[in-house]
């Protein structure tokens, strides 16, 4: 009887923990019409050395968000090169991205409750966070948190910062041995 018992509270404390975990959220800021741009740069790397630098401006324009799922269009643009590309998205909250470019999405966010889970690399690796400090970019300064990931064994670094209240993301940078970028947050209306 006393193992019935025991075995009973014990069932519905898990079942009380597991109901409270939940999957990570879309930040409440995220919604249809939101439009977000980020500039950088991008570069081919050859022995070490950068070679074909282009500077990029990316304008992320949201169309749906649905429960945990986010849509959205991103338009590339060089002013200095005839580069401009469109890719259609949807990113989940649990970092999960598809869209019709492989390895390109326009997730702009992290749930900031939930970071770690909340966000992925390109190909699925999963971030640590680093640490938390002050982040100045174009002149407002801002707390911020800062997620990572590195691959020794393929040189691959993934940097994503985002200020910690909100999760938005203010700068992300992904390089290895042949290619490298950086985007870094100018606006959003």
């Amino acid at each position: 009887m006393i193992v019935r018992i025991v075995l009973a509270v014990f069932l519905v404390l898990a079942a009380a923990e597991a109901s409270a975990q939940q999957p990570p959220a879309v930040p409440t800021w995220v919604r249809p019409g939101l439009v977000v741009t980020y500039t950088g740069d991008s570069a081919y790397m050859r022995n070490g050395a950068v070679t074909q630098p282009i500077a990029v401006t990316m304008t992320t324009r949201v169309t749906s968000v649905s429960g945990n799922v986010v849509a959205g269009v991103t338009q590339v643009q060089n002013g200095n090169a005839p580069l401009s590309q469109t890719i259609s998205w949807w990113c989940s909250s649990s970092g999960a991205c598809r869209s019709n470019k492989a390895g390109s999405n326009g997730k702009f966010w992290v749930d900031p409750a939930d970071p770690v889970t909340s966000s992925l690399g390109p190909n699925g690796e999963q971030m640590t966070v680093i640490g938390n400090s002050t982040y100045t970019l174009n002149k407002h300064v801002y707390n911020a948190t800062t997620l990572g990931y590195q691959n020794k064994a393929t040189g691959l670094r993934l940097l994503l910062v985002f200020e910690t209240t909100s999760g938005l993301v203010l700068e992300y940078a992904e390089s290895g041995p042949a290619e490298q970028m950086h985007l870094f947050f100018q606006t959003m209306r």
